[in-house]
């Protein structure tokens, strides 16, 4: 994730560390314009698939798409669905996530780093997640939203589907190179790819990780 030039992040070193499949719904620069989106038919041979902003930044996911991703996931496979704020076209990717009960509605998020997440092994470990620019998350079954940010607004959900898993995360930047040493970023990315491939992992040491001001709140 992150730009071009700096693609070979920590990140994008996981599936091999795993010797887990993840594929890229796109090439190119996942926060950036959209290079070639992988078919979703074609996603037998992998364990996870990762929809991302930059997948769909001209052309929105189609219906059969979605149903060949839906299958996907029935099947056991695991999705990750990254989105971004409303200055970035979310909508493309927006029925991708509705089909697994995530939807996001009207308030993008300044930076903020929280603590405000339920128990879930996708936070394992994890003290602080930092989000740095995103769109609040509208969650509805079978989806349930694990963290919020410091205005209350889910961030995070997941969902079950058939024996398939699937995580939303309502920033793709938190995650990228530049941002993914903030607070706990990198493990709580690392537990969302082991629990989607159901695998586990071992922790970056902690002295690599910055640790940022606390400006969350539980949601009423």
């Amino acid at each position: 994730m992150g730009h071009e030039s700096r693609r070979h992040g920590p990140l994008s070193a996981r599936a091999q560390v795993l010797d887990v499949s993840f594929e890229p719904a796109g090439t190119g620069d996942c926060c950036g314009r959209e290079q070639r989106r992988s078919d979703p038919r074609q996603l037998e041979s992998v364990q996870g698939a990762v929809v991302c902003l930059g997948s769909a930044w001209d052309t929105a996911y189609t219906s059969d798409e979605v149903t060949a991703i839906q299958a996907f996931v029935n099947a056991g496979g695991g999705l990750f669905i990254l989105t971004d704020n409303q200055g970035c076209p979310i909508d493309n990717v927006r029925p991708v996530a509705q089909a697994f009960g995530t939807n996001w509605g009207t308030h993008s998020t300044q930076t903020t780093c929280g603590s405000a997440f339920a128990p879930h092994p996708i936070f394992s470990g994890v003290r602080q997640v930092c989000i740095v620019f995103g769109i609040d998350l509208i969650v509805s079954a079978p989806s349930v939203a694990l963290a919020w940010d410091g205005q209350g607004y889910a961030a995070v959900s997941v969902a079950s589907h058939g024996s398939g898993k699937v995580v939303v995360l309502s920033d793709i930047n938190a995650l990228e190179n530049e941002c993914v040493y903030n607070g706990d970023n990198l493990l709580f990315g690392l537990n969302v790819f082991g629990w989607l491939a159901g695998v586990s992992i071992t922790p970056p040491p902690r002295q690599t990780r910055i640790y940022l001001p606390f400006l969350n709140r539980n949601p009423a």
